[in-house]
């Protein structure tokens, strides 16, 4: 007995064969799949159609997570670089005012240590405050009326 079940192929299904065909063909010989080809990695994936089949769904599929993460990468390396450029302004900022306090105290302290140095210094040459002040005063009305200052007033 013979088997008469002949199954048949729909005509569509034959026309998209013969398309896929002749695209498989203008891609296999174009010059860089030729060359490819050429290769002993191209000759055996020519040999073995699904480790190529898998090769290729492998790389399409690694593209997505790949990309994802050099995204990642990017985002990070930006907002590192970002983060420590505002640490570096902060630290700054609070370097410079720590820097301020310090040289306001040292400025005070060099006042204060005149003050002592030049009432030590009063007491040792037998001078009162009240001296010191009167010089003050006597050097503030030369200045106040300079000499010479009435050739000035007369011209």
């Amino acid at each position: 007995m013979q088997c008469s079940n002949v199954t048949t192929i729909p005509k569509g299904l034959l026309q998209l064969q013969g398309s896929l065909s002749s695209m498989m063909d203008s891609l296999y010989y174009d010059p860089k799949v030729a060359e490819l080809m050429n290769t002993s990695m191209g000759q055996y994936l020519n040999g073995h159609p699904f480790l190529a089949l898998a090769v290729l769904v492998f790389g399409a599929m690694a593209t997505v997570p790949i990309g994802i993460f050099l995204t990642f990468a990017t985002v990070t390396f930006i907002a590192v670089t970002v983060g420590f450029i505002l640490l570096e302004v902060l630290l700054l900022s609070l370097g410079g005012i720590s820097l301020l306090c310090v040289l306001s105290a040292l400025a005070i302290l060099a006042i204060l240590v005149s003050l002592v140095f030049v009432s030590v210094r009063t007491k040792s040459l037998g001078c009162s405050l009240r001296q010191i002040k009167q010089s003050w005063d006597k050097i503030e009305k030369k200045m106040k009326n300079p000499m010479g200052s009435s050739r000035f007033k007369e011209l």
